[in-house]
């Protein structure tokens, strides 16, 4: 993912994408670029919370008696119904 960002950025330097259009017309170019970011933005985030959130919970699960193997099915099965929605 990082490869096609950085071909992006080659193919489009971020001072043409990011200069002081005066003119009201829409840009592209301009777009396409913070479509991207902001899918790197929020990709990143729910990637931290997934990083920060699991440990922790699995953790909480062993704690209250669930054996490692259980509490990663366990995770796993509520995981699946979190993306299904």
């Amino acid at each position: 993912m990082l490869l096609i960002f950085l071909r992006f950025l080659q193919k489009h330097p971020v001072d043409k994408c990011l200069k002081n259009n005066s003119s009201n017309k829409f840009d592209i170019e301009q777009s396409e670029f913070l479509k991207l970011i902001l899918a790197f933005a929020v990709g990143a985030l729910i990637a931290d919370v997934f990083l920060h959130i699991l440990p922790e919970a699995c953790g909480q699960l062993i704690m209250a008696g669930y054996t490692p193997q259980n509490t990663q099915h366990y995770l796993g099965v509520w995981i699946l119904i979190g993306l299904i929605q």
